[in-house]
């Protein structure tokens, strides 16, 4: 026992020492000395009411004693608790969040908070005004905050201040010139809702309104719309004058228990409604009309609902009452679908040739065109012949004896003119002549609604006869009579060319041998060869032919062919392919 109490003792003693050691070391450790405080997360506005929470960090991050204490320097604006940094707006106002260090008061950083109050809606006190750019009243907006004690400054702003300028902290305007403008008024990050500001010049009364499609004013024929609705048309209403004050047009259809309907350029959304045929109960189309971007024109758009007749009345808002409204008649129309053209039968591919007589009085032999429109239950049976006259072209309805120009692709030079002849409801079709005035490549337009054909025309002076002279150009063959032998030893030449060699604007030639069977000579480099066959025969040849072209005239070599008779004869027949009569050539075999 007295062992074990010994070794106790000595332990403890052990212990002892260990722990006097022990704290004589951390008595001796040098302190590591704070330097400075640093606020992270200044926040420098507040809302009154609200809170926010800062931070600090210490320098050196190891300091031996790196507590800190917050406090404020004005508590009646903002508070803040000491420990965790919670900091509170009170009221309108300044503080000073101060940071003290716990170690050395010495030691300190600060963060300006501003104690605010937000607005939370602002409400401009004036409607919407128009007033004359030349007028001298004073204009001043004026707006309502809400809440009333919001600590932000109210700011104005004009989003055209080409037409009016505003003072951003007063709200006075300053008048500048005619046109529309919108006053909004802020305060921070909240807005008002725009107010307009119209400033008009010296009041002009409406006379009238104009009616176009397009281009082209509206007349008593009215506006032809295709039915269905992807057809609809686009026609334009002014009022007129220009610069009339108001240009509200009222629009009026012709049911009974319909009111009229106004557009206006202030108005930014279109209005629609119905248009009626003249009993006022069956409707025929319906339309929108919207102001354009100038805010000059009324644009309405119509489409077809039934095929027929309606009307729809115009009216300037600001014209007297003694102006009488003006009446629009709306044909809805089954539309054409296609056009066809034809010349002698034959569908027309390629440019037409008309021929051109340039000698005084002489005799123009026109070239017919015919226009078929598809389908033939069409509303409208007749077309717009458009020309390309520079610098405005020329538009002619196919009304019987209309007649119209044709000039060159520019515009500039007159090639033909036209006449219609004939108008066939049966067949929805519409002819015309066309007759040349110039040589030249003439255009015209064919038209029936959306639906467009574009007819070239290649206007020439065409060959007026032809001259058959011996090889050498000395003698005429007059009539051309050949004789030549059988095995070719004898051979039989001569020359032609159109008799208006100088003028003609084609002077090739044809050479017919049988009815299925003609060549043309002038067309290509190389010769024209072909064969004669005996009289009342499409299959005995009793001779052959050459024919070269050279300087507009053709040198024919005629040579007979074996197995041919003595006595047979056959014939060939030549004429200028543009034109002129025929000259037929005999050939016998001796």
């Amino acid at each position: 026992m007295t062992i074990m109490k010994t070794k106790l003792i000595s332990i403890l003693s052990g212990m002892a020492l260990c722990l006097l050691l022990a704290t004589y070391l951390v008595s001796c450790q040098k302190d590591i000395v704070l330097q400075s405080v640093s606020i992270s997360n200044c926040k420098r506005t507040l809302e009154k009411g609200k809170s926010a929470t800062l931070t600090y960090t210490i320098d050196p991050t190891n300091a031996t004693k790196g507590g800190a204490t917050w406090s404020s320097t004005n508590p009646s604006v903002a508070t803040v608790n000491a420990s965790t940094g919670v900091v509170t707006g009170v009221s309108v106002g300044e503080a000073k969040i101060v940071l003290t260090s716990n170690s050395d008061s010495k030691i300190t950083n600060e963060c300006v908070v501003n104690v605010v109050i937000l607005a939370t809606e602002v409400l401009i006190n004036e409607k919407a005004k128009t007033v004359l750019a030349t007028s001298t009243e004073a204009i001043k907006f004026t707006a309502k905050i809400t809440p009333e004690d919001a600590t932000a400054t109210l700011a104005w702003e004009s989003s055209d201040t080409d037409v009016a300028e505003i003072d951003a902290k007063t709200g006075v305007v300053k008048l500048k010139a005619v046109g529309e403008t919108e006053i909004t008024a802020s305060v921070g990050s909240v807005s008002s809702t725009a107010v307009v500001l119209t400033l008009t010049g010296p009041l002009v009364v409406a006379t009238g309104v104009t009616l176009k499609d397009g281009n082209n004013n509206l007349t008593d024929a009215g506006f032809i719309v295709p039915n269905g609705a992807d057809n609809a048309k686009i026609l334009t209403v002014a009022v007129a004058p220009d610069d009339a004050t108001d240009k509200t047009v009222i629009l009026k259809n012709t049911k009974t228990d319909d009111v009229a309907v106004e557009v206006g350029p202030a108005k930014k959304t279109a209005v629609t409604g119905k248009i009626y045929a003249t009993d006022g109960t069956t409707e025929v189309a319906t339309y929108s009309a919207t102001y354009d971007a100038t805010g000059k024109v009324v644009s309405i758009s119509i489409t077809g609902t039934k095929v027929g007749d309606g009307t729809l009345s115009f009216k300037a808002k600001s014209a007297a009452a003694s102006v009488v409204a003006t009446t629009l008649k709306v044909r809805i129309v089954i539309p054409a679908t296609g056009i066809g053209l034809k010349s002698d039968n034959k569908d027309i591919v390629a440019p037409l040739t008309v021929n051109y007589n340039p000698l005084a009085g002489g005799t123009q032999i026109p070239g017919v065109v015919v226009a078929t429109l598809t389908p033939m239950n069409l509303t409208i049976k007749t077309v717009t012949l458009v020309n390309t006259k520079k610098p405005t072209v020329e538009s002619v309805e196919s009304v019987l004896d209309a007649t119209g120009d044709i000039y060159d692709a520019k515009g500039n030079v007159k090639v033909a003119s036209y006449k219609v002849t004939a108008l066939d409801a049966t067949t929805a079709s519409v002819t015309f002549e066309v007759t040349g005035v110039a040589v030249g490549v003439g255009v015209l337009n064919v038209k029936s609604g959306a639906v467009e054909k574009t007819l070239n025309f290649n206007v020439v002076i065409p060959a007026t006869g032809l001259v058959i002279k011996q090889a050498d150009g000395t003698t005429d063959l007059t009539p051309a009579t050949l004789t030549v032998k059988s095995d070719g030893t004898k051979t039989a030449t001569f020359i032609a060319y159109v008799t208006n060699i100088a003028t003609a604007t084609d002077k090739t030639l044809t050479v017919q041998s049988k009815a299925d069977e003609v060549k043309d000579v002038g067309q290509a480099s190389t010769p024209a060869v072909g064969n004669i066959y005996k009289t009342g025969s499409t299959t005995a040849v009793i001779a052959t032919y050459s024919a070269t072209f050279v300087n507009n005239t053709a040198s024919f070599v005629v040579r007979g062919s074996t197995g041919s008779a003595v006595g047979d004869g056959g014939s060939i027949i030549i004429k200028g392919k543009s034109g002129g009569a025929p000259v037929t050539v005999s050939v016998t075999i001796n």
